[in-house]
């Protein structure tokens, strides 16, 4: 099995980052949004639906922490293919 890195590990990296800036942004609305209803909505109804909510961001955010994790792993990545080709001056990333 032959491994390639080319400079689309590095873009996609790029990208990736992009995608977990917006889904953070996201997030934290939803936490704004989740953390003012208290303030205008009381009861045990109230309760019951900042808590499912709280839940979910839970899970948001367990998501958002597997982008990172993977986004670095892009990065190393590609950081290891190219630190290789430097040391060795064989040319690993070819397309």
């Amino acid at each position: 099995m032959r491994i390639k890195a080319s400079s689309g590990i590095n873009s996609d990296a790029n990208k990736l980052a992009q995608i977990i800036n917006d889904i953070s942004k996201d997030i934290k609305k939803i936490q704004d949004c989740i953390d003012a209803i208290p303030k205008c909505w009381k009861g045990t109804d109230s309760d019951s639906f900042v808590a499912k909510y709280n839940k979910s961001l839970i899970e948001l955010k367990k998501y958002e922490k597997n982008l990172n994790n993977y986004y670095t792993f892009l990065t190393k990545v590609y950081d290891i293919f190219c630190t290789l080709d430097e040391k060795y001056g064989i040319p690993i990333n070819t397309e």
